[in-house]
């Protein structure tokens, strides 16, 4: 039935299905199979000695969607006690620093956690018992109270998008080390036509020089990875587009490039706004995806405060 299963997933989209396929058909004896709604892969569940054990593909997409529809409502049915849950995000804090506020915050009957991505630390909070939803509110309140500027309600770039609809400002932005992946995330979100002008992958000294009218003698002096250059780069797009502001990244992604002086994962964020152009640096941990990933989640945290 499983082999069938996959065959058929083949067929519907018309790809060539390599004969190894047929091992993802097998299952260990006495388990359970659980259907893959996105994959061809499917999981399965074995019991033994008191304990459930879920194999699932490794695939994220996957491995999500199989978790939301076949593992979570199991494991749901199973457990008497209810929870409630609440979930917030904060940015420009160190995990360490983060706990440390929490610690002092949430009180007893309440669990948290955090869990850091490249930058962005969610926060969980989870409460059983009688009052548990009228708790969780309360404790959420004073969260976001403790956390300040650092607290978002959801993630960094659906609030940029939420504050540049809200205050009707328009935003265009210059990628030189991030690649576009600025323009990926907000493109991501629907309704951000309204606000998003255009966005520019300028990688060489050359495009800089010519599509944002950077003075070539700004680079020769200070190189394409400066604090110079990156004001340049927003003011640039600014004035090319008439964007209300203007956000330009360069930077060194890595692995190789850097120098004692400009090490791997130095990155020049700028914002332009209201005539005013503010530039900060970060030098960034990880490989080259950690850098830009990194890079382009500060750059957007730039522009959301300018806008608050």
């Amino acid at each position: 039935k499983l082999w069938k299963t996959i065959q058929d997933r083949f067929r519907k989209y018309k790809i060539k299905m390599a004969p190894t396929n047929r091992r993802q058909a097998f299952r260990p004896k006495g388990s359970v199979a659980l259907s893959n709604p996105v994959g061809s892969a499917p999981g399965f569940r074995l019991k033994s000695d008191g304990l459930q054990l879920f194999c699932l593909p490794g695939p994220s997409r996957e491995m999500r969607g199989m978790f939301q529809k076949s593992v979570l409502p199991m494991l749901l049915r199973q457990q008497n006690q209810k929870w409630d849950s609440w979930e917030g995000f904060a940015v420009g804090l160190p995990e360490a620093d983060l706990d440390s506020i929490l610690t002092k915050v949430v009180g007893g009957g309440v669990r948290y956690g955090l869990t850091v991505h490249r930058g962005i630390v969610t926060i969980s909070l989870k409460s059983s018992g009688s009052g548990r939803q009228k708790k969780l509110k309360a404790l959420s309140g004073k969260v976001k109270k403790a956390l300040g500027h650092h607290f978002l309600e959801r993630s960094l770039a659906e609030e940029v998008t939420h504050l540049l609809l809200d205050r009707r400002r328009t935003i265009a932005i210059a990628e030189s080390c991030t690649g576009g992946l600025i323009g990926h995330k907000l493109t991501d979100l629907p309704g951000i036509s309204a606000v998003l002008l255009e966005g520019m992958v300028v990688y060489s000294n050359r495009s800089k020089e010519k599509r944002l009218g950077v003075p070539a003698s700004l680079v020769k002096k200070h190189g394409a990875v400066s604090s110079e250059v990156a004001e340049a780069m927003a003011e640039g797009i600014v004035q090319e587009t008439g964007a209300s502001i203007g956000l330009a990244t360069t930077g060194i992604a890595g692995p190789s490039g850097g120098t004692a002086k400009k090490p791997v994962g130095l990155v020049y964020s700028a914002v332009s706004c209201n005539g005013i152009t503010r530039v900060s640096h970060r030098v960034f941990p990880g490989d080259r995806s950690e850098v830009k990933e990194r890079a382009s989640n500060f750059a957007l945290n730039m522009v959301r405060r300018a806008l608050v």
